[in-house]
């Protein structure tokens, strides 16, 4: 079995298991496996295991991929040997034999002439080793003739490290290897080897190889199963006051930007608002059961673009008739608005998935998102009813709200008053609760169909 282990220097080191056939590394949350570091490109490398042999491509990433600190475009993989990518450092082992054609993985490449220097990982303190001398110590026995003194106690695997455990340092690493001194298992970074066998750093005794029996995961849930749970979604974890406080916020800029001139207020009002809807899918892309934290302001612009180039793209043609018919340019007939309001309501939903999990407004065009629609057809068609009629009651809502605030410009009790705000301040809320459902609806619908989609494929 093939498999990586992120930041082995660190006290926090992980494991990637990588299956047979390509595993593709990244930013991105849509990658197999994501690493979350600003210096990793959205799409990084991909490495394609096959009859036992791994194999690492650079996609083109910004910082490079670097195996034993020398940058390749592709290379076959070698157990022990060190990948870089960006400022994250892998260590690779595998329990196939190394492949007779490449280099063993104690020589490493020398870097290619102008390639730019790879910065030195971060120093980690000394490891505690045991020094084994090759001959046995004496001391003096009770005749003062030396007497060897007992060898390090040689372990033994019981019959309950059959079944593993974490590592002691790197609880998220299975430990394959038992130490009988300390009574712990632990994984390849905690352990030294000498000739064919494994010593524990820690007491210098001998460890052994214990069958690590992994959890058979489970069938992942397809998208009708797990389409009941995004109405409680909104609800996990700290779920309630992010809507709270994302209804307030949505709600103050909302209101600020109501007049003409604060128009650049309404902008960053629909530039939040995008980002908010973007970090809920993201965030279930990534397989993530809570709500997001609520997102920060430092894209609001460029949200605000992304959303109204993809509703140009969608109902472009529905607006340019109504616009063509208030000018008397042309005078279109109300069945050809309704059926391009219809085919824009069915091509919306993917369209903003698409833009959303790109995060480019060129991800709308039809090139991407038609083909997206066909592949998934049940599974859109139910997401689009969805979101659409969520859509359209969150409309009928806002107007409902709008004419019974309106009433209270011409009274003068205070009763009406707060019945009007409270009515508002509570559809305000489900409003953000119905746009959440709807957002987690179209995160689900990508998860459960990602290899089918393959947008991220190379």
């Amino acid at each position: 079995m093939a498999r990586l282990v992120v930041q082995p220097s660190s006290p926090a080191a992980w494991e990637i298991k990588l299956k047979e056939g390509a595993n593709s590394l990244g930013r991105n949350p849509a990658n197999d496996f994501k690493l979350d570091d600003p210096s990793v490109s959205g799409s990084h490398c991909q490495i394609a295991v096959e009859n036992g042999i791994a194999v690492i491509r650079d996609l083109g990433s910004t910082n490079g991929t670097y195996v034993n600190r020398a940058p390749v475009k592709e290379a076959v993989l070698q157990p022990g040997q060190t990948i870089h990518l960006g400022g994250v450092e892998l260590m690779f082992y595998s329990d196939a034999p190394a492949y007779a054609g490449a280099a063993p993985p104690a020589a490493a490449p020398r870097p290619a002439p102008g390639a730019p220097p790879l910065p030195p990982p971060r120093a980690v303190g000394p490891a505690r080793v045991a020094r084994v001398s090759t001959t046995p110590p004496t001391a003096l026995g009770p005749d003062h003739q030396p007497a060897p003194i007992a060898a390090p106690p040689v372990a033994t695997a019981p019959s309950s490290a059959v079944g593993s455990g974490p590592c002691k340092h790197h609880p998220k690493t299975p430990g394959r290897y038992f130490c009988g001194h300390c009574q712990q298992f632990f994984c390849e970074i905690c352990v030294t080897t000498r000739g064919l066998q494994k010593f524990c750093r820690y007491c210098g005794a001998e460890c052994v190889p214990v069958q690590v029996q992994l959890q058979r995961p489970t069938a992942p849930k397809g998208f009708f199963a797990r389409f009941p749970s995004a109405f409680i979604y909104p609800f996990r974890g700290s779920g309630l006051l992010v809507l709270l406080v994302s209804t307030f916020v949505l709600a103050l800029v909302e209101y600020l930007g109501r007049s003409w001139f604060f128009i650049f207020l309404k902008i960053i009002a629909y530039g939040y608002l995008f980002s908010f809807m973007q970090n809920i899918i993201h965030s279930t892309a990534n397989e993530e059961e809570q709500m997001p934290d609520l997102p920060g302001f430092d894209d609001v612009f460029g949200g605000a673009f992304r959303l109204a180039v993809t509703v140009l793209i969608c109902f472009g043609v529905p607006i340019a008739l109504v616009v063509l018919n208030f000018f008397g340019v042309f005078e279109a007939s109300g069945s050809a608005l309704i059926v391009t309001m219809v085919l824009g309501c069915l091509y919306f939903p993917m369209a903003f998935l698409a833009v959303a999990m790109k995060d480019t407004a060129l991800a709308a065009n039809p090139l991407v998102v038609i083909p997206a629609i066909f592949k998934v057809p049940l599974g859109y068609l139910v997401a689009t009813i969805v979101v659409i009629g969520i859509f359209a009651l969150r409309r009928y809502g806002d107007f409902a709200t709008f004419f019974a605030q309106a009433q209270t410009y011409h009274t003068r009790h205070m009763s009406v008053l707060f019945k009007s705000f409270g009515l508002r301040a509570l559809w305000s809320l489900a409003s953000v609760y119905l746009l959440t459902v709807s957002m987690r609806i179209l995160g689900l619908l990508y998860v459960t169909n990602k290899d089918k989609l393959g947008w991220y494929k190379h």
